[in-house]
């Protein structure tokens, strides 16, 4: 059976997840990946074969990438990857079977109610499967009429061997963490302003910032807030060891990776209600939600958070890395081994 794979802008992470599954499988899988903005080395290492890389916006077949057309494709993406959704037309008109990737959630906006109909109408009927991180996309997919059988969870995931303390009861820094662009939509402006105030308070507190963007200089500068920038994974997986809590006070967020990655570290979490992946890494044992509607939420988290002992820190360690160890590589390729099972009958 041919089998391949899309990616969009293939990164790391997905890199080992995707190595997993191939290794997990006794077919030849292919991997199809846009190139991404910026340059990313290392991927065929890591996969341990050739990419197939392409440009977004351009058109291609099979033959034009030195392939058969296979019979089942794993597509990233509906609509927006041109060059992706071409290869997918070219799989349905041979008689193969496309399975979407998809890490949107519901966000039950306008927008939503509209593109509702238009997948029922159009694009529900191009797919066999549909694949997605967890819960939230789950909610989406059955109000776009996906039926449950159709329908598989687990599409994301974090690398153990890196994220995983080797002692989950750790005596940590008073440091907070965040990760991730320096933009609005991030709760950045947010962030500055509740840990400020914070910071009064606790001034034994630190907040490590490791990111880029337009908000940076918002953060530069800031008491007790150290900016620093993107950073290989290694790097963060180590600051997360050290850190009590990750903040994220974003104002809309599908399923951000570095949730997972948290929990695996054993790190509790101060995360907005806008965060998609609450219900499979956060609950109340290990992270404390706040409302973004709210200009008092954050900071009153992030008090809680300061007085919890040690003792209840470890146990916020313990559940978080319970939580982060179901997804992992070895859970992703169970996952895709399962649906090229199921959608082969």
């Amino acid at each position: 059976m041919r089998i391949a794979i899309s990616w969009n802008e293939l990164p790391c992470y997905a890199a080992h997840l995707i190595a997993a599954g191939i290794k997990g499988v006794d077919n030849p899988v292919q991997v199809i990946s846009t190139r991404p903005t910026i340059p990313i080395t290392g991927m065929e290492e890591i996969l341990g074969q050739k990419v197939h890389w392409i440009d977004k916006d351009n058109i291609y077949t099979w033959e034009q990438l030195g392939l058969d057309v296979p019979e089942i494709y794993f597509q990233a993406g509906i609509t927006y990857i041109p060059s992706l959704r071409r290869l997918g037309d070219q799989v349905r008109k041979s008689g193969g079977r496309v399975v979407l990737l998809s890490d949107n959630c519901w966000k039950n906006s306008y927008r939503q109610w509209v593109g509702m109909v238009a997948f029922r109408v159009i694009y529900r009927k191009q797919f066999h499967a549909v694949w997605v991180p967890g819960a939230s996309g789950v909610k989406l997919m059955r109000k776009l009429g996906v039926s449950a059988e159709n329908l598989f969870t687990g599409l994301y995931g974090s690398d153990p061997d890196i994220f995983f303390p080797k002692e989950v009861s750790l005596r940590r820094e008073d440091k907070f963490i965040f990760v991730g662009q320096l933009i609005k939509r991030k709760g950045v402006d947010k962030l500055v302003a509740a840990f400020s105030r914070f910071h009064q308070k606790h001034p034994e507190f630190q907040l490590d910032v490791y990111g880029a963007g337009p908000l940076a200089s918002a953060v530069s500068g800031i008491k007790g807030i150290n900016l620093r920038s993107f950073s290989k994974p290694e790097t963060i997986a180590e600051a997360l060891k050290r850190s009590k809590f990750l903040i994220l006070p974003s104002l809309e967020d599908h399923w951000p990776l570095i949730v997972s990655e948290a929990a695996m570290s054993g790190c509790g979490l101060l995360l907005s209600d806008k965060i998609g992946n609450i219900p499979e890494f956060a609950n109340e044992k290990n992270s404390f939600i706040f409302n973004t509607t709210s200009d008092d939420a954050l900071y009153e988290s992030m008090l809680m958070a300061a007085q919890c002992s040690e003792n209840t820190l470890n146990e916020i360690s313990r559940e978080s890395c319970r939580l982060g160890m179901k997804f992992t590589p070895s859970n992703w390729a169970i996952n895709f081994k399962k649906i090229i099972h199921e959608i082969a009958q």
